[in-house]
Formats: structure tokens, C-alpha cells, sequence
């Protein structure tokens, strides 16, 4: 009898230590997305102050006459430059902090997902000259999830492949997002022609805290790209991939690389439609 209580114990033990953690992580996460939700107003209320610093130099360069005009004109430019690169993090602020509230998990639609992610990063595409592609059927949807896992897997995948196709320094910059279903399976496949992945590699850096078995790509992104625009793209904790792996398995999938005759890299993630 004291067997059966000192278990039931334990038990007992173990479900209110599990939700004293998933309480601490809630907390955590309001009190974060407070902070965002704030970030969000300010970066809000800059945009705006961008857009009318631009109207009033415009106004000015057309009272002034060239050369001079034309130089404010350009610094018009960069600002409003600037303030379409804040307008496109903000969306991608609101894109994670509307999927924060997604308690329930629900399908979603992989296209739509995609082209959203694909947009807030365009900013980083076009100054290094980077197409990014998609072939995702319309009418393609994930088995339930929550929306956060969808971008881990989708904002790891893709970042990646910007920091791979960076690194190569070469002029062929191509990302191709495809999605497919084959059976009961939804497979997502992220293609770049960046520096690749030998294929002796391709189980090992999805372990956990394997960011770059090459211990080349980080170096030459050195060289590549301003340090704060690699910072935005990760600095390679080694994580990521893993987290796409772990995602992928909970749906009774998986994360690998495969070899592709077109590609540099393909990464594929499978995601089972139960």
C-alpha cells in the first residue's frame, strides 16, 4: 500500500512541477511580448516620422535647383529606404507575436505562410541581389500546428540558405521554396545555390550544436556582410537545425539534406497529414 501512495506521489509531484514550468514560460512570454508590443509602437511612431522627414525634403529639393537638389533628393531616398526596411521587420513582429497567441493548433496554409516570411527578409535579398522563389500549391495545408513551429522551421530553413548563398560570394543567388504532398506526407524542400554541404555532413549538422562542420561559412560571411546584418540572420548557436528536426519529428517526420543535381543544398522537411 505504501508503494502505490509514495507513487501516486510522485506523480502527483511531477504534474504540478510540470505546470508550475509551463506557468513560469507563460509569464515569460507575456512579459516579452509586452516589451514587443511596446518596441512595436515606437518603431511604429519612426516609420511615420520617416515618411514626413521624406514630404519635407522632397518639398525642398523642388525649390532648389541641381546639383544641390539632387543630393537632397537622394537622402530622401535613403530615408525612405530605411523606412521600408522597418516597415518590413514590423510585419515580421507581427507575424511571430499574432502566432504567439495560437494556443490551439490548427493546418495552415504553406503558401501563404511562406510569401510572408519571404517578404519581411526582401530587404536582405535585394541588397545582396538574392532571388527568392517559391512553387507551394495554393490549396496546400500543414497537418495541425501551431503557427510558431511553422516559421521556426520556416525562418531557420530560409536564413540558412540567405547565409549560405552570402557566404559563396558568387553570382548565382537562388532560393527555391517548394511544398508538396506525397501520400499523407507534407514535404517542404528549401534549395539554395550557396556554399553547400558536403554530404558527409548532412546527418551531423543537425545534431545539436553543429552550426558549420565546414568551419568556413561564418568566416567568409565575415567578409561577406556587415556584422549587425549577420547578427540578424543568426550568429550560428548550432540550435536551429535541430529545432527543425525536433519540430518535424513531433508530426511524425523528420528534417534531412538530399542530393540535388541544380542545388548547392536541398533541406527537407517532411510533416505527416494524420
Amino acid at each position: 500500500m505504501s508503494n502505490i501512495v509514495e507513487t501516486a506521489s510522485e506523480i502527483v509531484q511531477k504534474s504540478v512541477e510540470k505546470n508550475r514550468q509551463e506557468i513560469d514560460f507563460y509569464r515569460s512570454a507575456f512579459s516579452v511580448n509586452q516589451f514587443v508590443f511596446s518596441f512595436m509602437h515606437e518603431l511604429r511612431d519612426v516609420i511615420v516620422e520617416l515618411e514626413t522627414n521624406k514630404t519635407d525634403l522632397d518639398s525642398v529639393a523642388d525649390s532648389m535647383s541641381s546639383p544641390e537638389a539632387d543630393h537632397v533628393k537622394e537622402v530622401a531616398d535613403d530615408l525612405d529606404e530605411l523606412k521600408q526596411r522597418f516597415e518590413q521587420q514590423m510585419n515580421l513582429f507581427g507575424i511571430l507575436t499574432d502566432s504567439e497567441g495560437d494556443v490551439e493548433s490548427d493546418t495552415q496554409r504553406l503558401q501563404e505562410e511562406v510569401e510572408k516570411l519571404v517578404n519581411s527578409v526582401e530587404y536582405i535579398s535585394e541588397d545582396y541581389d538574392i532571388s527568392i522563389d517559391t512553387d507551394i500549391p495554393i490549396n496546400l495545408y500543414t497537418p495541425p500546428m501551431h503557427r510558431t513551429e511553422l516559421y521556426s522551421v520556416l525562418i531557420n530553413l530560409l536564413t540558412n540558405s540567405i547565409k549560405a548563398v552570402i557566404a559563396d560570394g558568387g553570382e548565382d543567388n537562388r532560393i527555391l521554396i517548394e511544398g508538396t504532398k506525397e501520400g499523407d506526407k507534407v514535404i517542404l524542400r528549401v534549395h539554395d545555390s550557396g556554399i553547400g554541404i558536403p554530404p558527409e555532413h548532412h546527418e551531423e549538422i543537425v545534431e545539436p550544436l553543429i552550426s558549420d562542420p565546414q568551419g568556413n561559412l561564418y568566416d567568409r560571411l565575415e567578409d561577406e556582410m556587415p556584422s549587425q546584418l549577420s547578427s540578424q540572420l543568426g550568429s550560428g548557436s548550432g540550435l536551429g537545425l535541430s529545432i527543425v528536426s525536433e519540430i518535424a519529428n513531433k508530426y511524425g517526420g523528420g528534417l534531412k539534406f538530399i542530393n540535388s543535381e541544380d542545388w548547392a543544398t536541398t533541406a527537407e522537411v517532411t510533416l505527416h497529414d494524420e
